[in-house]
């Protein structure tokens, strides 16, 4: 598990400066980063996890406690055995409805956070290849893995995830 959160916590350091440098401003969801951008980064992410021999799936789950405007999804990374592999649940750190989650990067056990989401599907590896989704988001999902990748080799320091973002 070591290994995982090593990895997941690289790429997200690699996605949260790619976008501190602007390089996501373009783009319709990362420029939002974290927020609402589960199902792409799951997607980005699970790419550079196969590329190096680490097969996941992907869980989608719902959440709602009340009417439509409380119903909200997340997508994240199964691994074998279970583990969760998330790199956006700190875009839930402003919402009360789920304890202001802020893990920006979580490997591990289900916990009472993912047990929130109900109506769990679990997809298989193969709908997460960018190469097998519809043909219009494959550009834009290969170029946002190209400039993540670019900042995948820079140096990095591990302290640091983007923690001074404000709700809004």
């Amino acid at each position: 598990m070591d290994d995982l959160l090593g990895m997941a916590s690289r790429f997200r350091w690699a996605v949260d400066s790619a976008h501190a440098a602007g390089e996501f401003d373009g783009d319709v969801v990362f420029r939002r980063f974290p927020n609402g951008c589960c199902d792409d980064a799951s997607i980005l992410l699970a790419r550079y996890l196969h590329d190096h021999d680490v097969m996941v799936k992907r869980a989608y789950g719902v959440f709602c406690s009340g009417g439509f405007q409380e119903t909200r999804s997340h997508v994240w990374l199964l691994a074998d055995g279970g583990t969760i592999i998330d790199i956006t649940g700190d875009q839930f750190r402003c919402n009360s409805l789920f304890d202001n989650f802020d893990v920006p990067v979580y490997v591990g056990p289900s916990n009472e956070f993912y047990e929130m989401f109900e109506d769990l599907e679990i997809q298989g590896y193969e709908s997460l290849r960018i190469e097998s989704l519809a043909r219009d988001c494959r550009p834009r999902l290969l170029a946002l893995y190209e400039v993540v990748m670019r900042y995948m080799y820079v140096d990095w320091d591990t302290k640091g995830l983007a923690d001074d973002e404000k709700c809004f």
